[in-house]
């Protein structure tokens, strides 16, 4: 299954599709993305609209992590 490059723009598409599928059964998805790329932000821009953040250190994963969710949590109040 993994003989033919799965990348670029089907594989956004596909993923931003499975997200919204998720999103249409009440399903929050978001992402912390890592890539530092402008294609990369422009990808996760694609699939998660406004529900990622980019970090170019690790090390800031637990403070994008906090940040998000308390995103959600002040759309849901």
């Amino acid at each position: 299954p993994f003989s033919t490059d799965y990348s670029g723009k089907r594989a956004v598409e596909d993923t931003a599709a499975a997200v919204q599928t998720l999103r249409k059964n009440r399903i929050s998805v978001m992402a912390v993305v890592t890539g530092g790329t402008a294609e990369s932000e422009e990808a996760a821009k694609a699939i998660y609209g406004t529900d990622f953040v980019r970090i170019k250190d690790t090390g800031r994963f637990a403070v994008a992590v906090g940040a998000l969710l308390s995103k959600k949590i002040a759309e849901v109040e």
